[in-house]
């Protein structure tokens, strides 16, 4: 399919065509190119670069929070699973405890939405 995108991007706004060429990784090379001839032609106002600066630099921050939240995530399960990966002279019962009480969430919520189990199968049940 070959596309005409200086036809298409024509009509796109100074932010939009600024988006395509601040972002070319997202971009067919001929789709970048055509978005610079377009925005060469046009002037840029202080307003605009700024709004285009703001909304990469809110990308950047969205981003960076998705990957705390994943780390915090991780360090929550490494600590949940620790009794068990590392075993230690010194046993924590509120690590177990807490263990415990996330697997039997976690039985509930498995077993309590799936269908029964087919006559002649058999089921396993985790019960605390």
């Amino acid at each position: 399919m070959n596309l005409n995108f200086i036809e298409e991007f024509k009509n796109y706004s100074n932010l939009e065509l600024l988006k395509i060429i601040k972002n070319p990784t997202h971009y067919q090379q001929a789709a970048v190119e055509a978005a610079q001839a377009i925005i060469s032609t046009r002037s840029i106002s202080q307003q605009e670069e700024d709004e285009i600066k703001n909304y990469f630099i809110s990308i950047e921050t969205e981003e960076q929070k998705k990957k705390e939240k994943i780390l915090a995530y991780k360090s929550k399960i490494v600590d949940a699973f620790e009794p068990i990966l590392i075993l230690d002279e010194e046993v924590k019962p509120s690590k177990w405890v807490l263990l415990l009480s996330d697997l039997h969430v976690i039985n509930c919520q498995t077993f309590s939405s799936a269908p029964p189990a087919s006559p002649g199968t058999h089921s396993a049940v985790l019960v605390f």
